[in-house]
């Protein structure tokens, strides 16, 4: 069980999770609860090294997110960039022409 917070004690922003953790778990068929070794809670190393390779993974996948974002966002502002002494009709047909296939590529 999980809850998010935003607050401290003295009100100001500070975001953290509060967790409650079994001390155990069932065994593989479920039909017992077998309890951890005592003094026993979590393996640190192990998990603080899987927490490590989790958040690099993720902040690298932002971004390649985030590059090819300003990469396709870039080739919108070259098509305004292109069409700017065209006329008013002239620029919404190239932009619907153009920035509809961008735009898709984005989401």
């Amino acid at each position: 069980m999980s809850m998010s917070r935003r607050w401290g004690q003295n009100l100001l922003h500070h975001p953290h999770l509060d967790c409650v953790v079994p001390g155990g778990g069932f065994s593989p068929d479920g039909t017992q609860w077998i309890a951890c070794k005592p003094g026993f809670f979590l393996p640190v190393r192990v998990l603080s090294r899987l927490f490590r390779r989790l958040f690099l993974q993720h902040v690298a996948e932002s971004s390649k997110v985030a590059t090819a974002t300003v990469e396709r966002m870039a080739k919108l502002w070259q098509v305004e960039e292109t069409i700017r002494s065209q006329s008013p009709e002239a620029r919404v047909a190239v932009r619907q022409q153009t920035s509809a296939a961008l735009v898709t590529e984005l989401f």
